[in-house]
């Protein structure tokens, strides 16, 4: 069987694209190879292989768990079932960082870092700042060291820590976190049942980790400080109140590409 005919034989059940990338991972081609080669014989081998992802994939396994790779913000990196897939929406916590902290150094401390996307891409588009990046999850800092050496991010600091638990008091111009926020009792959890929990579940209302996040921010800013929170598209308001509460101003939340209120932003006074 040659590369077009396994490809025509896929069930109807997957994206093409999805195909394509199975089939690019069986062979360690770029997917221009199946176009230009479109009568190269498979071996039985990797027939075998690519049926199995196929059916990996059937069965609901997310693309990047099955390649262990995936693309966030133009850069690759390594996942595996210890972190979550990462989500288009927050390059958009990248983009408003970018934009607007353009001093040459500045020290940075990202909470919940799990696959290291977000200090990483930091890391590479400002190597001047100093980064401190933590992770509860021993799992996930073993995969944000790795993705972190294959970029040659050498700016950051890793530690294993439950949020502030393990941070010195020290003080920082920004604070970072993509934490868990859906409520334990959401449906849509049953999407998601490859993903690790604790890093999607927080609580009731799945307000828990940015509660505590953004309460112990005030002793890790310094004055003018900022904090960037990723949250749940039905939580600016919950997340806007908790930080007026906690003395934050010049509070206001950006909204993703789906035109849904994704990060909230604020400074510490």
């Amino acid at each position: 069987m040659n590369i077009k005919q396994i490809c025509s034989q896929v069930s109807a059940t997957i994206e093409r694209l999805e195909v394509e990338i199975l089939l690019s991972h069986v062979l360690n081609k770029p997917r221009v190879y199946l176009y230009s080669h479109p009568e190269e014989p498979l071996t039985s081998e990797q027939c075998d292989q690519f049926n199995q992802l196929i059916k990996r994939r059937e069965q609901g396994e997310p693309l990047v768990y099955i390649t262990g790779k995936t693309e966030f913000y133009g850069l690759a990196f390594d996942i595996t079932p210890d972190v979550l897939v990462p989500r288009p929406e927050t390059e958009l916590l990248i983009d408003y960082i970018l934009d607007n902290l353009k001093v040459k150094t500045a020290s940075v401390l990202e909470l919940g870092t799990g696959s290291g996307i977000i200090a990483i891409t930091l890391a590479k588009y400002r190597p001047d700042w100093n980064i401190t990046a933590t992770d509860i999850s021993a799992g996930a800092l073993t995969i944000a060291k790795r993705n972190s050496h294959f970029h040659d991010a050498k700016t950051i600091r890793w530690i294993e820590s439950d949020w502030y638990s393990n941070i010195k008091v020290e003080k920082y111009d920004l604070i970072i976190s993509n934490p868990p926020y859906i409520a334990k009792d959401d449906p849509h959890l049953r999407d998601l049942s490859y993903e690790p929990h604790g890093a999607l579940i927080s609580g009731h209302e799945g307000l828990d980790a940015i509660k505590k996040i953004i309460k112990g921010a005030t002793g890790y800013l310094v004055q003018e400080g900022e904090i960037v929170l990723e949250h749940g598209y039905n939580q600016a308001e919950a997340v806007q109140n908790c930080l007026h509460e906690h003395g934050f101003k010049d509070i206001k939340t950006l909204d993703d590409l789906n035109h849904q209120p994704r990060v909230t932003i604020a400074t510490h006074p």
